[in-house]
């Protein structure tokens, strides 16, 4: 669909559109997204998309709610679609705006930025005929959509008609795409750096694992002192020297990935 509308997706390096399949949005009230895209367009303003309001398009990022239901067990209630299943009726809508949220709120947790894009949300009835579709507003998709239907879609979702969509949002599109597709592998220089750290450390540990299950152990700092490795490395030196069992235990959502890394460079699941 998009090849179709964008005929220079394929050879222009400034535009970009990357979709994942089956996103996962942990520790969300809903946690699958069907379809995430993120759209980026560097280009000139004059050389960006218009839609039919007259304002540009330079990024967004988008949840489609994918529905494969046969027409005759899709029923449309106003603004809403609902879908049949073996136990009943449910309404995609609300679960198209449960994903828009998880994904707003897991980009937000895990993103360097600490902040999220507008996140635009579809639902797309993949064997419903778009002409079909009741044409009251709303954020639904037929299986004959168009790039240009998608992208009216999205303007009716950016309502302030004074800005054009995604304005300065390009760096913040990016850093959140990277939420998803971010690569991590462990280095051997990596795991140099953890155990030159450990044996730094492992004699000022000594003293807080003679304590172990006598008394309260704060380790206080400023950040970036070294506070999760000393804290890996006390429950490394429980397991392996006492037998004992550690559970980690953190508010911060940020940190559990920090702290995954350390435990896949020392080799730790």
């Amino acid at each position: 669909i998009a090849i179709k509308g964008l005929n220079n997706l394929k050879t222009d390096n400034r535009v970009s559109l990357d979709i994942i399949i089956s996103a996962k949005c942990f520790g969300q009230e809903r946690r699958d997204i069907d379809l995430l895209i993120f759209y980026i367009d560097n280009r000139a303003t004059a050389d960006l998309l218009k839609t039919k309001d007259g304002r540009r398009l330079n990024s967004f990022c988008l949840s489609i709610e994918v529905k494969d239901h046969s027409p005759e067990r899709v029923e449309f209630r106003g603004s809403k679609v609902w879908v049949e299943y073996n136990d009943g009726w449910s309404e995609a809508t609300d679960q198209c705006a449960g994903q828009k949220v998880s994904v707003f709120r897991y980009i937000k947790a895990n993103s360097k930025l600490n902040k999220a894009p507008f996140v635009n949300n579809l639902i797309w009835l993949v064997n419903y005929p778009e002409y079909e579709i009741p044409e009251v507003q709303n954020n639904i998709i037929g299986s004959t959509a168009t790039w240009e239907r998608i992208i009216e879609k999205i303007a009716l979702l950016n309502t302030n008609l004074n800005y054009d969509i995604g304005r300065q949002d390009n760096r913040l599109i990016e850093e959140s795409k990277k939420v998803f597709t971010k690569t991590m592998r462990r280095t051997k220089l990596d795991r140099r750096r953890f155990e030159a750290l450990q044996k730094k450390r492992k004699d000022q540990t000594g003293t807080y694992s003679d304590k172990y299950g006598e008394q309260l152990l704060i380790i206080k700092g400023h950040g970036g002192t070294g506070k999760t490795v000393k804290l890996i490395q006390l429950a490394i030196d429980a397991y392996e020297e006492r037998g004992l069992r550690a559970i980690i235990i953190t508010f911060n959502k940020a940190l559990v990935a920090d702290i995954t890394r350390l435990l896949a460079i020392k080799n730790i699941k």
